[in-house]
Parts: C-alpha cells; sequence; structure tokens
C-alpha cells in the first residue's frame, strides 16, 4: 500500500510540474501604482492588447496595473537582448536584476535592456505594468545571441528581429510565499 501511495504521490506531482510549463502568474490591481487588487490568474506569455475587453473581471484596463512573475530559461548561452513594445510603464527584473526600467507614461514606445544568460538554467522574471489612459499594450521580445553557424542566407531570409517569447521559455514561479508589493 505505501508503495502505491509512493507512485501515486510522484504521479501527481509530475502532471503538476508539466502543467506549471509555459506559465507565469499575472497579478491584477486597479490604479496605475497597484492600488486595489482585484485578482491573480496565468497567462502563458506576455503579448496583451485590451481596448475594449478587461483580462480579468473588475480590472479596468484603462488605468491597472499588472506583476507578471515565473521563471524564463533560455536554449542558448550569451546575452540576451529583452526589449518590450508597451503602451505606458514597465520594469523587467531577471533574478531580481533590472534591466529594463522605463516607469512613466509611453505611447507605445520599446524599451530594452541585456543580460548574460546560461542555456537551460530557470531564472526568476518579474514584469512590472501600469497602464495610465486608454488601450493598454505589453509585449515582451528577445532577441537571442547569434548562431554563429547561421548562413547569410539563413539571416536574410528568416531576418534577424527580437520575437515574442514564447510559451516553452516560461514556467510557473517557484516560490510560494506571498510577496510584499513593491509599489515602486
Amino acid at each position: 500500500m505505501k508503495k502505491i501511495l509512493t507512485l501515486i504521490i510522484c504521479f501527481i506531482s509530475f502532471f503538476s510540474m508539466l502543467n506549471a510549463q509555459g506559465q507565469l502568474k499575472a497579478e491584477y490591481y486597479n490604479g496605475t501604482n497597484f492600488e486595489e487588487y482585484v485578482g491573480t490568474n496565468t497567462v502563458s506569455n506576455i503579448d496583451f492588447y485590451w481596448d475594449h475587453e478587461s483580462p480579468m473581471k473588475g480590472l479596468n484596463q484603462h488605468e491597472c496595473s499588472v506583476i507578471y512573475t515565473g521563471q524564463i530559461k533560455t536554449p542558448v548561452s550569451g546575452e540576451i537582448t529583452f526589449s518590450a513594445r508597451v503602451d505606458d510603464g514597465i520594469r523587467v527584473y531577471i533574478d531580481d536584476r533590472l534591466i529594463i526600467s522605463n516607469w512613466q507614461l509611453n505611447d507605445v514606445g520599446i524599451s530594452e535592456g541585456k543580460i548574460y544568460l546560461d542555456a537551460g538554467k530557470n531564472y526568476n522574471i518579474t514584469v512590472k505594468y501600469f497602464n495610465a489612459i486608454y488601450e493598454a499594450e505589453l509585449k515582451l521580445f528577445w532577441k537571442l545571441p547569434e548562431d554563429p553557424n547561421r548562413t547569410w542566407y539563413n539571416k536574410l531570409w528568416y531576418g534577424d528581429d527580437p520575437v515574442i517569447i514564447s510559451p516553452e521559455h516560461f514556467s510557473a514561479p517557484v516560490d510560494k510565499k506571498a510577496k510584499k508589493v513593491d509599489r515602486a
């Protein structure tokens, strides 16, 4: 009986880990500085445009703030360029290191920062976002280091622009402890 119970616990743990792949925790607030907590859900990546539709019941998408947390894993080692297309403010942290900081009103601007990451290693990621007026837009991209084996033809054909980070590179946050919200 003990072996069966252990086996069941192992299966549950395994499938819970699989289910957590491709997820970020999203905490939604009304107000531009995390004033009124609305709720939490999960998202597969950061690629949003909210105009007439809110991502969560009770959220005013025209004046809101969101904190996305989770982990990110890059397929290659090297200096990664993160960039965000954002309509208003954003801060991006990798393992508590601030790499993008543009915490002001913006009418759809691009912000970017660079950091060296090792392939296959999980890093904590936190993205803080606010929208103050009308539609809300947030898209998180990365540009991986160039593959030295890539031909000029492949570069010309496939391009060299940053791409939206796909869900398989994200996973749910590990630390389940409640964190105090940093309002800055």
